[in-house]
């Protein structure tokens, strides 16, 4: 079975799969139009707050709720790819993280920002798909279930993200300078929202603070940055291009920083450790 959006063409169906395999998924093209506002919950809580309730549904979501874990990722440099991608545990089976993705074009003409905010579309449509294809049960179908209780029941959906500018224009749409692509993606966004909404399911969008090592999160990340990397390696084979050499000055100065992040946190964390006893 497949979605059809108002205005829209017809989606595939989204399926779940366990990591490491993806799924690139095909949304719909994007008109210009205005905006709406979120009909659902858009909770910005403090740092620490918001970063104690992301560990605890990374750990395990209250019953009844699907947690997904959104990022959005952008390869600065020539032939430079954005992508969108979206983790969450298989309801089905706790134990695995089912895994999407999408590449949304070239940069700058799709930034990092514009990732992330499709990834929220993303996370609606799987969501609307696994209650199509009875993976789980909407709160509103709940007397009908008796013949089937071992399919989860499904009452709330959290829409995790580590980009507070898109919370920000999801609560004031109007509020914000937002190219046509990202005002069309948040119609989308609260159109399949409202209609999750419609169907008795409450849906939340809450801010989860990246690098804070929580698994969701990281995972999420990783694939958006490994989606855009490998589309954006691919662009550049096709157009014939290597890198020059002050891009791969660049990367290797990256590549050292990154390292010398990860050795400053263990060192930090040692000492924590050692303070602890």
């Amino acid at each position: 079975m497949s979605i059809t959006l108002a205005g829209q063409q017809s989606l595939p169906p989204f399926n779940t799969y366990s990591i490491p395999v993806e799924k690139d998924t095909s949304l719909p093209h994007f008109d210009n139009c205005a905006s709406s506002a979120f009909p659902g919950q858009v909770i910005l809580d403090t740092r620490i707050i918001a970063n104690q309730i992301a560990i605890d549904l990374n750990a395990a979501s209250p019953p009844n709720t699907l947690a997904i874990w959104t990022d959005g990722s952008s390869q600065l440099t020539k032939h430079g790819r954005t992508a969108s991608s979206i983790v969450y545990r298989d309801p089905r089976n706790p134990n695995f993280w089912a895994v999407h993705s999408r590449v949304l074009g070239e940069f700058p003409r799709y930034a990092a920002f514009d990732g992330e905010v499709m990834a929220l579309a993303i996370a609606l449509l799987v969501s609307k798909e696994l209650l199509i294809q009875n993976h789980v049960l909407a709160a509103s179908n709940i007397p009908s279930v008796s013949s089937n209780t071992e399919r989860p029941i499904l009452h709330t959906i959290i829409v995790l993200t580590d980009c507070v500018a898109v919370l920000q224009l999801a609560k004031n749409p109007k509020g914000m300078n937002s190219s046509s692509f990202t005002k069309a993606a948040m119609e989308v966004i609260a159109e399949q929202a409202q209609d999750l909404i419609n169907h008795g399911l409450g849906v939340q969008l809450r801010l989860a603070p990246g690098h804070s090592g929580i698994e969701g999160n990281q995972r999420a990340h990783s694939v958006a940055k490994r989606v855009a990397k490998e589309a954006t390696e691919k662009a550049r084979k096709a157009a014939g291009y290597t890198m020059t050499q002050q891009e791969e000055q660049w990367q290797r100065t990256a590549i050292k920083q990154k390292r010398s992040k990860a050795f400053r946190k263990k060192v930090a964390a040692q000492k924590r450790m050692a303070r602890g006893r």
